[in-house]
């Protein structure tokens, strides 16, 4: 097993099998804020596993499983995912949803799109 590989199985199996414990875990406590944590790790988790899925390039780096792995790391570890998810996630969530949720928005690109579309 090259080192590319056996850093591959490490980092699945701290980045799913772990978190998914600490998931259930979290489930079962009362407290809302380890429900937090968790809910934002796999939110970014996911985001992280899409980008990487469009963009395959990055795989061909040299280390780049060993530096998703630092990343996912601090992600669980020093609470990353709460910092990431407030600093980036939330704004960028805020900011989709109210164009999602603003009909005179949706309107406006009803009409771009239609003209766009009318001229041809």
């Amino acid at each position: 097993m090259s080192f590319s590989n056996l850093t591959t199985f490490v980092q699945r199996l701290y980045s799913i099998m772990f978190p998914v414990y600490l998931s259930v875990q979290s489930y079962k406590s009362p407290e809302p804020t380890d429900d937090i944590q968790w809910l934002s790790y796999w939110c970014i988790y996911g985001l992280f596993m899409l980008l990487e899925n469009l963009i395959p390039i990055a795989k061909k780096f040299t280390f780049y499983s060993t530096i998703k792995l630092g990343i996912l790391v601090w992600l669980i570890n020093k609470r990353g995912s709460v910092v990431i998810y407030n600093k980036v996630m939330k704004p960028a969530f805020i900011y989709v949803e109210k164009m999602i949720e603003d009909e005179a928005y949706r309107q406006k690109q009803v009409q771009k799109f239609r003209q766009k579309f009318m001229k041809q």
